[in-house]
């Protein structure tokens, strides 16, 4: 078991090509399937990376096809999970059952995540229809920090993204039950019920595991509180509805005369907590935490049913490998580890008893999980809570023992007993309301969420090493280097560029521009990015991660090259995230903070031997991409030249009014626009390398094929975030050098590959 799971997660782990080579490698090993000894188990590991491997192919399969991207195409399907309504759009999975035109040598999709906008009837789980909808292939930012969507929708089996076009020539052809329509009617009854009360979002998470109805606030305080893992129906509350039903049906059954007989009361157990686990796991819409805990359970009951006994540690790995064989994609997400982590410090906790009195054994316990955890949390959130095991001691028991049998047991009343099951989630509901007060004045008094910086694959080792021996006995060899080993991990590896040099990170931010400079002491960052809709931003989902992650707590100046909002939009975000001592802006704008000051030719500074000199504009009041901010950062040896929108205007007036103009590196004028990039700019600049921030089939149709012709035939090399993801350089005292290419470098075989 343990040999097979290694293999499954080995291959999911490994950056791409290398997990392809070793899928082919392992080919020949699948003969030692048939030896004994230590043989076999390297065939097991090569049976787990070859089973990994084939799920990867038949994914990948499935995907849209690159000929249709952006096509328009008429799709037939069924919606699946539940649709997500705002004033502007709904976002809701399809299963397609038909495309027109699409290629018949390829499986369909295998989910599809559409938007509509505007105007549009509601849609529903279970629903039928037909649209004429524009489909991409899964995409996403490729950011040194920050979530990953391409994994998640890989994860996530949904293979491709688009949204709804000519809202009234969309067709609904029927409707067929389903699990899914169940859950939407149980959440609507009870949100009727509460008639919009802010605490009515949590009543339905319990129950059907909907979170739609709690708002952003509200799980920045769970986030916070370290408590979001119970208000979604996760892995603990199967366990505990399948530990509630085999106590049930241990005492019922021990009093049925004769019953025992046929079907012992331990296997009955067995069946009835499996039975209402799945049931429970079907309401929640079999999401990824619900599959392992149901899976897990299954294994421990089919144990019970061949009257078995199981040991802790065969359990744990024939569950990892149980859940991996189901889905091999597990290991991609961090619920995957954090729950098999959490079980792993329990069993290591509850096998070794103290002695202590049962009280400081759950202390003890939580604890110990926030600690087993810490590694995980690093590498996938950068941040932890302070008061996570504390809250948890008060809230694991209330929530499991009170709020969410309740909330079962009233949600069946309001369709049994309205009247009684409409008192009794009111009830709930009133104390939900009272918990999340409480919860957000002690956020707000503690601001418990604590960043971690960014994880560095030998300090993240290290720091499960820490971890693990604390967790030992006492008296266990070596626990004395347990806090040392941590200290990389908690800390973080301060490294950064030398006196006299500059690290470069233009951001992947889509259809914008934001750029990072690092001295040895100082931080500039030019452009924002932009903003999406009226709840995210690339700053919010970009920049400010890269930041925190980089060990950044204060940046010296900010640069907003003009008020475009592909440019400036995530200002107010990263004002809001972290203390700026200075801001700079091409031209003024309604977002601009009180005391910015205009960007004009002529100003100047110099950071830990590394020069900045503003070549443009010439003159205050200029609007639009002639007030781009054009800032010239030169180290010993290699210099970069950040053009925001510079038009050939502006360009040919550069050409005129300024000198020193070269520069090894070149941040592409205006995204590539034809209007930019003249023949005469790009040859006084004379870059080897041209730095080009752009959206993927962004609507502008940019860069403009001319333009990169351009540059290619004048022997400039060119990158691209659509393409390359986010691009690192380092400015030195011998010239500049590409660190990375976060889209080839670190991509795995999941990542979409130019």
């Amino acid at each position: 078991m343990a040999a097979f799971a290694i293999g499954v997660i080995g291959f999911q782990l490994l950056p791409w090509p290398l997990a392809g080579w070793l899928a082919l490698a392992v080919v020949p090993l699948l003969a030692l399937l048939l030896a004994r000894g230590r043989a076999r188990q390297l065939g097991l590991l090569a049976l787990g990376v070859a089973w990994a491997a084939v799920a990867a192919a038949w994914a990948l399969e499935s995907r849209l096809p690159r000929s249709l991207d952006g096509q328009i195409l008429v799709l037939e399907g069924v919606i699946i999970g539940l649709p997500e309504h705002t004033a502007v759009r709904q976002r809701f999975l399809v299963r397609p059952t038909r495309i027109i035109d699409y290629p018949a040598e390829r499986p369909l999709p295998r989910r599809v995540r559409l938007s509509w906008y505007g105007r549009a009837p509601d849609v529903h789980p279970g629903e039928h229809w037909r649209w004429r909808v524009k489909l991409r292939p899964p995409r996403g930012l490729m950011n040194p920090v920050s979530f990953d969507y391409e994994r998640w929708l890989f994860q996530n089996r949904i293979d491709a993204t688009g949204y709804v076009r000519a809202t009234g020539q969309a067709r609904r052809l029927g409707v067929e039950w389903s699990v899914d329509a169940l859950r939407e009617r149980i959440s609507l009854r009870i949100t009727t019920v509460l008639e919009g009360q802010s605490s009515s979002g949590v009543l339905p998470a319990l129950v059907t595991g909907d979170t739609r109805g709690i708002d952003s606030s509200t799980w920045h305080d769970l986030n916070a509180a370290g408590i979001t893992h119970l208000v979604a129906i996760s892995g603990s509350h199967i366990m505990l509805a399948a530990g509630l039903a085999y106590w049930l049906i241990g005492g019922l059954w021990r009093r049925l005369p004769r019953v025992p007989l046929w079907l012992p009361t331990p296997l009955a157990q067995a069946v009835a907590g499996t039975l209402v686990a799945a049931g429970y796991a079907a309401l929640a819409g079999f999401s990824v935490p619900t599959q392992r805990a149901l899976i897990t359970l299954a294994v421990l009951a089919s144990a019970r049913l061949a009257r078995r006994r199981i040991g802790y540690l065969r359990a744990w790995w024939s569950a990892m490998a149980a859940v991996l064989v189901l889905d091999p994609f597990a290991p991609l997400g961090p619920g995957f580890w954090l729950s098999f982590a959490a079980v792993a410090v329990i069993l290591l906790i509850v096998r070794r008893r103290s002695g202590r009195g049962r009280g400081r054994e759950i202390v003890r316990l939580q604890f110990a999980i926030a600690l087993g955890l810490l590694p995980i949390m690093s590498i996938y959130f950068q941040r932890s809570s302070l008061i996570g095991p504390v809250v948890n001691l008060a809230a694991v028991p209330l929530v499991d023992v009170l709020l969410a049998p309740g909330a079962l047991l009233g949600t069946a009343l309001l369709f049994i007993h309205p009247g009684l099951g409409a008192l009794l989630v009111q009830g709930l509901a009133w104390t939900i309301q009272i918990l999340l007060i409480g919860l957000e004045h002690l956020v707000h008094a503690v601001q418990p969420l604590i960043a971690l910086p960014a994880p560095v694959p030998w300090a993240v080792a290290l720091g499960a090493l820490g971890a693990g021996l604390l967790l030992l006995p006492g008296g266990f060899p070596g626990r004395v280097l347990a806090l040392p080993l941590l200290v990389p991990l908690l800390v973080g590896i301060r490294t950064g560029p030398d006196f006299g040099e500059a690290w470069v990170t233009m951001l992947d931010v889509g259809q914008g521009a934001s750029v990072v400079v690092r001295t040895a002491g100082h931080v500039l960052v030019y452009d924002t990015g932009p903003t999406w809709g009226s709840n995210s931003s690339a700053a919010r989902v970009s920049l400010v991660p890269f930041l925190r992650s980089q060990g950044i707590a204060e940046v010296d100046r900010v640069m907003v090259s003009h008020a475009d909002d592909d440019h400036s939009g995530g200002l107010a975000t990263l004002l809001a995230a972290l203390p700026v001592d200075d801001v700079v802006i091409g031209e003024s704008f309604a977002e601009a903070p009180p005391g910015a000051r205009l960007c004009i030719r002529g100003q100047a500074w110099r950071w830990d031997g590394v020069r900045f000199r503003v070549l443009a504009p010439s003159a205050r009041g200029l609007r639009g991409n002639a007030a781009s901010c054009v800032i010239r950062v030169a180290s010993t040896g290699a210099a970069l030249l950040l053009a925001g929108d510079l038009e050939r205007s502006g360009e040919q007036e550069l050409l005129k009014q300024v000198q020193r103009l070269s520069a090894d590196v070149l941040m592409v004028p205006h995204h590539g626009s034809r209007t930019s990039s003249s023949a005469a700019f790009v040859r006084r600049v004379h870059p080897s390398l041209a730095l080009l921030s752009v959206g993927r089939n962004n609507s502008y149709g940019l860069p403009a094929a001319e333009i990169i012709n351009r540059y290619r035939r004048l022997g400039v090399r060119v990158l691209r975030t659509d393409r390359d993801g986010a691009i690192q350089l380092l400015l030195g005292a011998d010239g500049y050098r590409v660190r990375a290419r976060l889209r080839r470098d670190r991509g795995g075989y999941y990542h979409l590959q130019p």
